[in-house]
């Protein structure tokens, strides 16, 4: 969907330097109670990003209307399947939506939700970098490689803080963001959004509980420990490939000594369909960025269940050690030894 305003990116900047969250959300609402719809905002083929270069190539054009469908594929199931707060969800262009919100009373307002990718034309516009225009007709988007760091973020608001900026724009205002996860690499995949709904829906019902145990951990419930044993740890190869200079930065062997139970580098797709299918067997491996003060980053590593429940995690390796001194992790971004270890201790 087209660019969010300034404002928002404003909030991003101040908001998650503030507060070393994961996980976010208005502690002055009650979406739980409050919800009986969720919107889902989508792309439209016809809303091209603004290049000149894409509007007057017909390979270009027909290139994105493919990923258009495709994206908009790839939500659905997930969604479909994983959100369970109210029974009535409509899929929406961001043109659609503004019809409607102009539309909408008081009680819509205040009962529908809005799930809202940020900027997923990246992904395709990220692929321009080294495809030929006529490739990108047919081109399997999680296997273009382009050394971006750009990542994806997935966020909930209440209908009443996403406002129409303009015919395909769309603005939201600071600091209402009732949850917020941001994805470390250049595209969305359906477990992912099977994640990122999940992880939500769970700080939506503590919200509401008034518990605040899964504020930075998210919903890691210590019943789950001992759960990532014997299932096959399925991993995103990506993730261990330094995106400067595409040296592994963890080796085979490594993984062999460090992690006891059966794992696999396994494709998107083969990742994507053990979630559809709820497969008991596997857990898989999903990333998200940690923003906090003093520009520190860094991912954390989430070891989930094909239902989207956490089984082990890692945390970001930077360390602030006091005023002016930082301890920085070699890799901010990527799988290493310290990670897989801290998976497998928090699992156990």
């Amino acid at each position: 969907m087209k660019k969010l305003v300034a404002p928002f990116f404003l909030f991003l900047f101040s908001f998650c330097t503030a507060q070393a969250q994961c996980v976010v959300w208005d502690r002055k609402s009650d979406a739980l109670s409050d919800t009986k719809r969720l919107i889902v905002l989508q792309l439209d083929s016809t809303d091209l990003p603004d290049v000149k270069k894409l509007k007057k190539n017909t390979d270009l054009v027909k290139a994105y209307s493919r990923y258009t469908r495709v994206f908009n594929d790839m939500i659905k199931q997930p969604v479909q399947s994983h959100w369970t707060l109210c029974k009535q969800i409509d899929f929406m262009t961001v043109k659609d939506f503004i019809a409607f919100r102009k539309k909408a009373g008081a009680q819509d307002k205040k009962q529908t939700l809005v799930l809202l990718f940020e900027s997923p034309e990246y992904q395709f516009m990220n692929a321009l970098e080294n495809e030929e225009p006529a490739a990108l007709a047919h081109i399997e988007f999680e296997k273009v490689k382009t050394g971006s760091d750009f990542t994806q973020p997935v966020s909930l608001f209440n209908l009443e803080n996403v406002r129409p900026f303009d015919d395909n724009e769309i603005a939201t205002g600071a600091t209402t963001a009732l949850a917020r996860l941001e994805f470390s690499r250049w595209y969305l995949t359906a477990s992912d959004i099977v994640f990122a709904l999940e992880q939500m829906q769970e700080a939506l019902r503590a919200n509401a509980q008034q518990r605040n145990e899964f504020i930075f951990y998210l919903n890691f419930n210590p019943s789950n420990k001992g759960k990532l044993a014997g299932k096959t740890l399925l991993i995103p190869e990506e993730y261990t490939i330094k995106a400067g200079n595409g040296k592994k930065t963890i080796q085979d062997a490594d993984l062999k000594k460090l992690y006891s139970w059966p794992w696999k580098f396994a494709s998107n797709k083969e990742i994507d369909d053990a979630v559809a299918k709820k497969d008991p067997n596997f857990a898989v491996l999903v990333s998200t960025t940690h923003e906090i003060a003093n520009a520190l980053g860094g991912t954390y590593f989430w070891a989930m269940d094909t239902g989207g429940s956490i089984l082990g995690y890692s945390t970001p390796g930077n360390k602030n050690l006091g005023v002016g001194t930082v301890m920085k992790e070699k890799d901010l971004y990527d799988l290493n030894e310290r990670r897989v270890k801290e998976i497998v201790e928090n699992g156990n």
